[in-house]
């Protein structure tokens, strides 16, 4: 994938917030004030129109919140980051969400044909 845009802290977490270094864990970016606008902030719920904050975040020891992305993956020594997968199994094209089940029927599907 290569390195975060500058101005854009980004690490790798392991399931207690610690940030690691050549080991795969969660992809997660910081939280700050100027990046704060810029994150995925929930879903619309309810016919209301009412967003429910159910951000993925994980605070480290300093408190400092990280939003976690989904993907998962490892830096190395020199900075750059290495997608391997996302955590979920789910793909989003064009606004719906399509599970392995569903791709794993098409094939098949597609195969007999």
């Amino acid at each position: 994938m290569g390195k975060p845009s500058p101005g854009v802290d980004m690490a790798v977490l392991d399931p207690d917030g610690n940030q690691i270094v050549n080991k795969e864990g969660d992809f997660a970016v910081l939280i700050t004030p100027m990046a704060e606008h810029l994150i995925f902030k929930g879903y619309r719920r309810g016919t209301d129109g009412k967003v429910e904050y159910n951000r993925p975040e994980k605070v480290d020891k300093e408190g400092r919140r990280w939003y976690i992305t989904g993907d998962r993956g490892y830096v190395d020594d020199d900075g750059y980051f290495w997608f391997v997968g996302r955590d979920d199994d789910v793909i989003n094209s064009s606004g719906y969400r399509i599970g392995p089940f569903e791709v794993e029927s098409a094939l098949k599907v597609w195969h007999l044909m």
